[in-house]
């Protein structure tokens, strides 16, 4: 097993086709020597921050490409079931991707409430307590 960058799947997805081929042809031969490439989450995290905001993608291009990411065989996700759930909040507009996984999981770890000043991560189920709002 290999660790993948973000960044090869970042310059696959570019549009320049000579590095998008070359990329694949890579990726190709590593599936038929049958070895599998370990995507921390950090990468995912990565991906879908640059492919929203530095590519401009729509959410559901970013959260339909990493769906196909999660499902491809030649791809060991790291702490695959926390990113499917996050993935699907993201897909609902609920958060950022990051927010998402956080929020997944606290929830999984039987935490309810979340010490934030981003109140927006109300939409995710979880209390929201406010430092900055509290009575002194």
């Amino acid at each position: 097993m290999k660790l993948l960058d973000a960044l090869v799947l970042l310059e696959f997805l570019s549009g320049e086709e000579e590095k998008a081929e070359r990329i694949k042809a890579f990726l190709d031969e590593l599936e038929q020597k049958n070895e599998r490439l370990f995507v921390p989450e950090e990468v995912v995290i990565e991906l879908v921050y640059f492919l929203e905001h530095g590519y401009g993608w729509e959410r559901e291009e970013v959260a339909r490409l990493v769906e196909r990411l999660l499902s491809d065989e030649l791809f060991t996700v790291e702490l695959k079931p926390f990113v499917e759930e996050a993935l699907k909040l993201y897909g609902q507009g609920k958060g950022t991707f990051l927010d998402c996984l956080k929020a997944v999981k606290a929830r999984r770890a039987g935490i309810k409430e979340v010490v934030t000043l981003n109140e927006r991560m109300s939409k995710l189920g979880l209390k929201v307590i406010n430092p900055l709002k509290r009575e002194a």
